[in-house]
């Protein structure tokens, strides 16, 4: 896989987990120095490869250090992308420390999470989200 790493260092910065394929696109997270929480980013990938394309942009997809911080407590479940065109990105999080999940819907086209959200869940539950959907 070619990624650059130019700014990564042990004690510069950057964690990486290691990236996946997945539709047209290459997943994965990362840990920056400083912020609490991950960043979970995507570049697209050349047809038929299981690596990012050359050159390919990256996208940050979910950036959780933004979502979580206006809670005391913030802990992402699941996170799932749209098998049709990934151009949503469902997933589950808890603000209570009780494991209480509540699923949202990130469309990526636009960068906002959709209005309508569903509460009470279990982390899971997100991974069954787009199979009752497409």
């Amino acid at each position: 896989m070619s990624w650059d790493f130019a700014d990564v260092s042990p004690d510069g910065g950057v964690s990486l987990q290691v990236p996946y394929p997945h539709g047209p696109y290459v997943y994965y997270s990362k840990t920056e120095k400083g912020k609490s929480y991950r960043v979970y980013c995507r570049k697209r990938r050349s047809p038929g490869a299981s690596t990012a394309a050359a050159g390919a942009e990256e996208e940050v997809v979910l950036d959780v250090n933004e979502l979580a911080a206006p809670h005391k407590h913030y802990d992402l479940g699941s996170f799932a992308p749209c098998p049709d065109d990934h151009s949503l990105i469902a997933f589950t999080y808890d603000t209570t420390a009780y494991e209480d999940f509540t699923l949202a819907i990130l469309d990526t086209k636009t960068g906002k999470l959709l209005q309508d959200q569903m509460c009470g869940l279990a982390s899971l539950a997100v991974s069954f989200v787009f199979v009752c959907c497409v």
